[in-house]
């Protein structure tokens, strides 16, 4: 699982804030955060930006203790 998922999840957002805050398609965002679809660098730049952390923190594997 990506640190992405994590990290929203943490913060209580849900996938349609975290469009409200990119804009980016919901159908997208859950795409990339089950690893479905490749999270484009723009995409990257635009999630990090709405987190304010590094892209390379959110699209880490982190284990899935869920």
């Amino acid at each position: 699982m990506l640190a992405l998922r994590v990290e929203r999840q943490r913060r209580g957002w849900s996938i349609t804030e975290v469009t409200r805050r990119t804009g980016i398609a919901e159908s997208h965002l859950s795409n990339i955060e089950r690893q479905l679809i490749p999270a484009y660098p723009g995409w990257q730049r635009r999630i990090a930006k709405a987190f304010k952390m590094s892209a390379r923190e959110l699209f880490q594997e982190v284990d899935d203790d869920s």
